[in-house]
């Protein structure tokens, strides 16, 4: 049986918690904008002014009202996420990708 090990080093790990940064806020202006997409798809109206949305939102709800339904979007789209991440790293690795020097 065959063992794997990976070394791990200081840069590695500040490289990981930079991208788990970006990730996190990706995934927060992300979820706004899929608020707004479904709440101008229910929208009695033809179009919908985004500004005038968040507007809406803010002062009727708080900076609460933008984290409403947050975990639904999570469970949805979580899975997905994980498995495209786990793929993208193994082909890389297998394919020897060069790492880039932060």
């Amino acid at each position: 049986m065959q063992s794997i090990s990976f070394q791990v080093s200081s840069l590695d790990c500040k490289i990981e918690k930079k991208i788990e940064y970006r990730y996190s806020c990706y995934t927060n202006v992300a979820f706004i904008f899929d608020l707004l997409k479904t709440r101008a798809q229910i929208s009695k109206y033809k179009t919908m002014s985004y500004r005038e949305e968040i507007a809406k939102i803010y002062e009727l709800e708080g900076l609460k009202g933008f984290t409403r339904g947050w975990t639904g979007m999570f469970f949805r789209d979580a899975p997905g996420f994980g498995v495209y991440f786990c793929l993208f790293e193994m082909f890389k690795r297998g394919l020897d990708v060069p790492r880039l020097e932060a």
